[in-house]
């Protein structure tokens, strides 16, 4: 995925900007694309998200390997072609698109490194603090550490078992559910569903996404890879109030894992007494070691989650081929401009949650 970060929305809020620039039509392009690629998309059929690869990667995937480069490359022409086009369809639809679940595209800005920019060009966020106070440099700080930090929350959280297990048993219980299912991500609370006069079993998942939504301080899930984390300033709704406070109305929340030196001692200590209260076999929350950027540069946790999400995506599309592991090695390198030893360290993070039967 070329299109690597960016968060939701200038006030750190998880929900994107209403004016999202759609620059060609989905389903025009997703069609076209599906009747020359029809191996490719006959390959995503089965229920998973597909995601766009990295040029560096399609590069290394779809070169002749060995010393003397005599070996075949693990893509054939084709296939590299298509892994080019669907970059090419994700990256003309919208800036922040990383692929497609079900027909349907994904946004996810935290994945994009052109959001939050730090310029004052038109459409980045240091126009927009630039529009509202010329010398206020501070807020377009705090936005992005607070975009890095979602992101490294994302990686976290994905490469934690307890927030795994219950993941799939969220999808399992989404599964059983009779058709038309209702959307993964976006989110309608149980009180909000039961307007709508669904079954029981309808209800229940979504009192079940509630709270598997605030035990982990998840906005969204972006697809069942990738959960989209709340933002400093995201507003509760009524119908979430009570699972974390046990009280009714709406305020503005900061999540436990965002950095804030104005944070109260308090406000950290009512969080916990109301997680303890209202979920008291509440999991151990990931490590938080990880999160925080050191210097300037996107924390460990950032740069395992972007090589883990195409990992997983390669790992789907040609299963188990000898020599994978290598092209993917020397493509993060060249995408994210670490030493091939730097990355090899950093697959460890995610290595366990590949199969086992994946080219090591």
């Amino acid at each position: 995925m070329t299109k690597d970060g960016g968060t939701p929305s200038p006030t750190g809020g998880s929900k994107p900007p209403a004016s999202s620039p759609l620059l060609v039509s989905w389903r025009r392009g997703w069609r076209a694309f599906s009747a020359q690629h029809r191996e490719w998309v006959e390959c995503h059929s089965r229920g998973e998200a597909a995601y766009s690869l990295p040029t560096e990667v399609i590069l290394e995937l779809s070169s002749p390997r060995g010393l003397h480069r005599r070996v075949p490359p693990i893509l054939k022409q084709s296939q590299a072609e298509a892994e080019r086009d669907f970059l090419k369809l994700c990256e003309a639809f919208h800036p922040h698109a990383i692929g497609v679940y079900e027909a349907s595209p994904l946004i996810f800005p935290l994945l994009s490194s052109s959001w939050p920019v730090e310029g004052t060009g038109e459409g980045t966020v240091g126009s927009m603090v630039a529009e509202d106070d010329k010398n206020d440099r501070h807020e377009l700080a705090q936005i992005t550490s607070d975009h890095h930090q979602q992101l490294a929350y994302a990686g976290a959280l994905s490469f934690h078992a307890p927030y795994r297990q219950e993941l799939t048993q969220l999808r399992g219980k989404w599964q059983a559910l009779p058709k038309p299912k209702p959307a993964i991500g976006p989110f309608i609370s149980a009180r909000l569903a039961s307007r709508t006069g669904p079954t029981d079993m309808v209800l229940d998942y979504y009192r079940t996404y509630d709270e598997f939504r605030a035990r982990w301080h998840v906005a969204m899930l972006v697809s069942w890879d990738i959960p989209w984390p709340m933002g400093r300033g995201d507003q509760l709704t009524a119908a979430e109030v009570p699972l974390l406070f046990g009280d009714a109305g709406t305020f503005d929340y900061c999540p436990p894992f965002l950095e804030s030196p104005r944070r109260s001692v308090r406000e950290k200590g009512e969080v916990a007494r109301a997680m303890a209260r209202h979920f008291p076999g509440q999991p151990t929350p990931p490590s938080m070691g990880g999160i925080v950027r050191q210097g300037s540069g996107p924390s460990e946790y950032e740069t395992s989650f972007r090589m883990w999400l195409t990992e997983l995506t390669v790992q789907r599309r040609i299963g188990a081929r000898r020599g994978v592991t290598q092209c993917l090695i020397r493509g993060f390198s060249r995408q994210l401009r670490l030493s091939e030893d730097h990355v090899r360290r950093l697959r460890r993070i995610y290595q366990i949650l590949l199969s086992s039967s994946f080219d090591q």
